[in-house]
């Protein structure tokens, strides 16, 4: 999962990733939160303990784990659905559930509340196997209206 706000009075950016890694019998979840604090502080906390996998309805996707909590609200229905690659060694299917929602995240006791972005990328196929050099993502929120855009170069585009 991949989930960010922007803070609507300070700026302030939280981008949060949260995973499952699973290979034969290994299984490994984990929880990283990269924060940008008055455009010039960058703090970055990772963890594969304590993991809780997050809440996701209709409406809202919400985290509770590892000190962090927070709660993104759709504002349109919009939803969006791709399978990005797929061949006989697997496929990458990315899944776009509020592309430009309201926020609200507790970080250290901090509470920042502004726009919100909530993707997941599920891939089956492994890492290595992936035909792509370059990889171009990114996202423009303002208030009613959005961009998200992918791009990649390699073997296959």
């Amino acid at each position: 999962w991949y989930a960010d706000i922007i803070d609507e009075e300070t700026d302030d950016v939280t981008i949060i990733y949260l995973g499952e890694l699973e290979w034969k019998f290994l299984k490994v979840n984990f929880t990283n939160i990269l924060q940008f604090i008055q455009k010039q502080t960058l703090i970055s906390r990772s963890t594969l303990l304590n993991y809780k996998s997050p809440i996701f309805d209709d409406d809202s996707f919400e985290i509770n784990s590892n000190g962090i909590s927070g709660e993104w609200k759709r504002k349109s229905e919009c939803t969006f659905c791709e399978k990005l690659f797929e061949n006989a060694d697997g496929y990458i299917l990315w899944e776009c559930f509020i592309p430009n929602g309201s926020a609200q995240i507790k970080v250290n006791n901090q509470i920042n509340k502004g726009l919100g972005y909530v993707e997941k990328l599920t891939m089956t196929l492994k890492p290595w196997r992936m035909p792509i050099n370059i990889l171009r993502w990114g996202r423009f929120l303002y208030e009613n209206q959005y961009i998200i855009w992918i791009r990649w170069i390699g073997k296959e585009e």
